[in-house]
Parts: structure tokens; sequence; C-alpha cells
């Protein structure tokens, strides 16, 4: 959905990804804003601005981020929150993670690397400014978000629920 810029680990950025996340739990990528208008009974067009940082007169309550919450399952708002409250969000729901075992962790594997060596470059000046902090905490939420799927599913056979 993001057309304007969204800065980095803002509730923006997080509603921005959070539209994207319910487009595709739905099956149907890129129209998040339209499954989100639907079920809250508003327009595509409304959704988008309340999701807008710019658009000061529409904002999208307390109340309705935790109803798309718990509809959708929204994982980036639970990201966000816990950010927040000085915390990660680990979901261990299997039934949502990756049952793709060797996928799942070559791709656990390869975001650690792309943040370990983004990481790396940004610091070889000595110093981490606030536009190389924000790539490597993207690369590094990514990472973590793999490690949860993993976690979750080595749960699950824990559990005798997953395989």
């Amino acid at each position: 959905m993001s057309y304007k810029q969204r800065p980095i680990g803002s509730i923006f950025d997080a509603l921005d990804e959070s539209i994207a996340e319910i487009g595709h739990s739905q099956g149907s990528p890129g129209n998040g804003a339209q499954l989100a208008g639907d079920f809250l009974g508003k327009t595509k067009w409304t959704v988008q601005h309340e999701c807008d940082p710019e658009d000061k007169k529409h904002r999208m309550s307390v109340r309705t981020l935790g109803l798309l919450a718990q509809r959708f399952k929204l994982k980036a708002l639970a990201h966000y929150f816990a950010s927040v409250a000085g915390g990660i969000f680990m979901s261990l729901d299997s039934s949502s993670a990756d049952p793709r075992w060797s996928e799942l962790t070559g791709q656990t594997a390869e975001d650690m690397g792309r943040f370990m060596a983004e990481l790396v470059r940004d610091l070889a000046d000595g110093k981490l400014d606030k536009v190389e902090a924000g790539r490597c905490l993207k690369l590094h939420t990514e990472f973590l978000r793999h490690q949860g799927e993993i976690h979750a599913r080595l749960r699950a056979v824990v559990l005798g629920t997953g395989e």
C-alpha cells in the first residue's frame, strides 16, 4: 500500500506492513486496504487516509487496530506494540509457521547474513546513523520473525501438534 515514505519503526510503518499482511493472508496481495475497509465498513480510501502519516485529520483508533489485529492475526502490529513496550514479539502459533524446514532454516540463515553484512558495512566508519540503523532494524526484524517461525515449528513438534 505504501506510496509515501513511512518512518521505519513507526506506527505508520507497522500499518503499512499490516495492510500488506491482510492482502497476503487473504490471498489477494495488493488489496489489503480494500479488505480491511470491507471488514471495518469503510472505504479503501478511508483506510488509506487513516494509515497516512501526513493526514492529521483521519487516524485509526486503537480499537480499530485491535479489531484488525484480532480478525487478521496481524503480526506487524504485534511487533510494533512489543517494541514500544521494550520487547519483541515472537509468535508461538505453529499453524502460521512455514512447514518447509529446509527453506525456513535457509531463509533464516540468509536473513542473518544480510543483517550482519549490512551492520558491518554501516559500522565501518565507527558509527551508526539513523538511516543505517533503520536499514539494520528492518533486516534484523525479518531475521527475528523467521527465528520465531522456527521456534514455533520446534515447539509444535515437542507438543505433538506439528511435524
